[in-house]
């Protein structure tokens, strides 16, 4: 026998957006982004994205002159960062 389960507008959408989230934290776990793709993925502009790192608002590694970046820090910043 199966199943039917009823769900609510709301609960249909909330569990949407969980299988979206999750789908698009998979992808984007273990990306290792540059300066550039950074500012791209941000929509900043590369110099702002130096500024944010200089004051300690931005997650990034330095690997000698260059800066690298994990895409899902960069998800996750920009959430917090979110106006409500």
């Amino acid at each position: 026998m199966s199943a039917v389960a009823l769900l609510t507008p709301e609960e249909l959408q909330a569990l949407v957006s969980a299988a979206v989230e999750t789908a698009f934290d998979a992808r984007v776990e273990s990306e290792i982004l540059t300066l550039d793709q950074a500012a791209e993925f941000l929509s900043l502009h590369p110099k702002v994205v130096v500024r944010y790192i200089a004051e300690r608002k931005l997650p990034a590694a330095r690997l000698g002159r260059q800066y690298r970046f994990i895409k899902r820090d960069l998800a996750i910043w920009l959430k917090t960062q979110a106006v409500k």
